[in-house]
């Protein structure tokens, strides 16, 4: 399959997914207090500081190995169970003095379920790595649909028979557990439960510095939640959690294609010796061209669909929600670089970098969280674009390129912003209704006006989304036209 077509379906079975959590969100935020999403995103926040242990960069050194046999993946897995084994024994030690130290005794509880989870990591872990190597993007997607609806399930159910938070980290539990059998199901080359010490060395040493780049990483994305939790309180917690949870549900689009299907294709033209500058400028405009323009209709359009998606009671993370969605515009694209640099063997650099934002993001919060949540959104974009700098300024010395260069790539992405966002704001400035219907009527016309201009002027561009444009829409063309001449045909 190629990278068009991979990234595609990825896409496709990932609105899947998207579908099933939106449906699950919008009836949980209707369910669950702030009160009690704010209880669970602080839980989320402890765990997710230990994620990244758990699997010890175990997958990136599946995917980017040159080889792996039956003695790599027992490597791999002794590696990351033993790691998971001992950070959920921590999790779980540690649950009673940190529900003390929040000063929520529902944390306990939720922190127990948690570490429970950290035990189904390893064959999941090891399962999906092994997919990506293989490109098999069709199985991850059906996993990944699967666990999906069986997390969103439960926590449905749960919620409606008064389980409260517990409700998610029950379904998270339950969506790991799924895609673990669901993994055995589609049996991926070399995936075998069993342990080897040939390779331990190898996988520590490379494991350490991309364990140490991914804790920093999730400490980054949740510090606001922890600090606020601390500071403001579990409300204020949740409600800047939720403010985001428009833009995740953007970003995830991106998300499986950035760090799967491209994942595994850098991973496969480093082992060719091929050159990656070219590559990476076309890349980074294509999804730089894609992910602007999402994201800031996101941002102007963050009152009618926060309220129609959540409801009137999480009305203060309007703002919050816009600050979050033009945040995320900025970082997401770059996120292509965290591949080549982990692929070249830069994972030291990227380790600094990932540490300067996270010590950019704990001290502007810390200084802004006594001004509210929305100078807290606001000043995030000052340690995001100093992290942007540093990082795009290490893959150019990596490619041997230039400024010059990086911003001519990004030329097509900056019109189509500006022309998807002039559009919303015309089309929305003559719509003030505050009912469901008015609302529902604003997002319909502001949408469609957006991804008709959207796609015009990506046809018409010139510029490398053009290009990708036009194939998808040929694509489309033969397919309609072959299903219409078999329809004919039966006739």
């Amino acid at each position: 399959m190629s990278l068009l077509g991979s990234s595609l379906a990825v896409v496709a079975g990932r609105s899947v997914g998207i579908i099933i959590q939106f449906v699950a969100g919008v009836i949980l935020a209707r369910l669950l207090t702030p009160n009690e999403f704010g209880v669970f995103a602080v839980a989320a926040g402890v765990a997710s500081l230990l994620n990244a242990l758990r699997e010890f960069g175990s997958s990136t050194f599946l995917v980017r190995a040159p080889a792996v046999d039956r003695k790599t993946v027992g490597s791999v897995l002794i590696v990351s169970t033993g790691m998971s084994t001992i950070l959920g024994g921590i999790i779980a030690l540690s649950a009673s003095w940190l529900s003390a130290f929040f000063g929520d005794h529902r944390l306990e509880l939720l922190l127990y379920v948690l570490a429970g989870n950290c035990l189904l990591v390893p064959p999941a872990m090891l399962g999906n790595a092994l997919l990506v190597r293989e490109q098999r993007f069709l199985a991850l997607t059906a996993i990944e649909t699967v666990s999906a609806v069986a997390g969103a399930l439960v926590m449905v159910g749960l919620a409606l028979v008064g389980a409260g938070p517990l409700a998610l980290a029950l379904g998270a539990s339950i969506s790991t557990l799924s895609v673990v059998v669901m993994t055995i199901m589609a049996k991926p080359q070399g995936w075998v439960l069993c342990f080897s010490l040939r390779h331990v060395k190898s996988v520590v040493t490379f494991g350490g510095w991309v364990t140490g780049m991914s804790l920093v990483a999730q400490f980054s994305e949740r510090v606001p939640e922890l600090v606020l939790g601390r500071t403001q309180g579990v409300t204020a917690a949740g409600l800047f959690d939720k403010a985001g949870a428009l833009s995740r549900l953007v970003g995830s689009f991106a998300g499986p294609v950035i760090h799967s299907v491209l994942l595994s294709q850098v991973a496969e033209e480093n082992r060719r010796s091929a050159d990656m500058s070219t590559a990476y400028f076309r890349r980074l405009a294509v999804l730089s061209s894609v992910a602007w323009p999402a994201f800031l209709f996101v941002a102007i359009q963050a009152e009618p669909m926060v309220l129609l998606t959540f409801g009137a009671q999480w009305g203060q993370a309007v703002p919050v929600a816009s600050w979050a969605a033009i945040n995320a515009m900025l970082t997401t694209p770059f996120l292509l670089a965290d591949n080549l640099l982990i692929t070249k063997g830069l994972v030291q650099d990227l380790f600094w970098q990932k540490l300067v934002l996270l010590c950019g993001r704990f001290l502007v919060i810390l200084c802004a969280s006594p001004f509210g949540l929305v100078v807290v959104s606001a000043v995030l974009l000052a340690p995001n674009l100093a992290y942007l700098w540093l990082n795009q300024k290490s893959v150019l010395s990596l490619v041997g390129s230039r400024w010059g260069v990086l911003f001519r790539s990004l030329r097509q992405a900056t019109v189509l912003a500006a022309a998807v966002g002039a559009a919303t704001l015309w089309a929305a400035r003559g719509c003030s209704g505050v009912g469901t219907a008015e609302m529902i009527q604003e997002l319909i016309m502001t949408g469609a006006l957006a991804a008709g201009v959207w796609v015009l002027v990506s046809l018409l561009g010139g510029g490398p989304m053009t290009e990708v444009s036009r194939r998808i829409m040929v694509r489309l063309w033969r397919r309609a036209t072959a299903g219409w001449q078999t329809r004919n045909g039966q006739r």
